[in-house]
């Protein structure tokens, strides 16, 4: 049962209204566009996402989208969270083109795509460290503790 739904990112709307002000030859538009491409890519992604987890047997699994919590003084969102009465699932959906190197090393991930390199944060460090944090938040509120 889904018992959150995903919501359309705010970060899209305002985007798309700062676009649509700012002057043609503004030195901030092209940062606004590509930001803006970026959150797409991202929603989309855990759209796609939705739709797998949308498969599962309604009665066997809650299914948490962008749920976001506060943990201390800092908040955490995961893409998708499932509960079942046997575990937690926590889902970090990534939807980027190119070819992906994962560098533990580094604690990174790095993207090429048209013979340009970018690093990111190590998706499954961040999926780790959102483990810490929902653990810490269900001890918080008195949860027992899930495998």
């Amino acid at each position: 049962m889904i018992v959150k739904r995903r919501l359309f990112p705010l970060r899209i709307k305002v985007n798309e209204v700062i676009k649509w002000r700012l002057p043609v030859n503004h030195p901030k538009l092209q940062d606004v566009i590509q930001d803006s491409m970026k959150a797409r890519a991202g929603h989309k992604g855990e759209e796609a996402l939705d739709y797998y987890t949308g498969l599962l047997h309604e009665d066997q699994f809650h299914i948490f989208q962008g749920l976001r919590l506060k943990s201390g003084q800092t908040h955490f969102q995961m893409d998708s969270l499932l509960l079942s009465p046997s575990f937690a699932l926590i889902i970090e959906a990534k939807n980027m083109a190119g070819t992906l190197t994962f560098n533990s090393s580094f604690n990174q991930m790095e993207r090429t795509l048209n013979n340009q390199t970018d690093t990111y944060e190590d998706p499954i460090l961040q999926a780790k460290r959102h483990r810490l944090l929902l653990q810490k938040w269900l001890k918080d509120h008195h949860f027992p503790r899930s495998p």
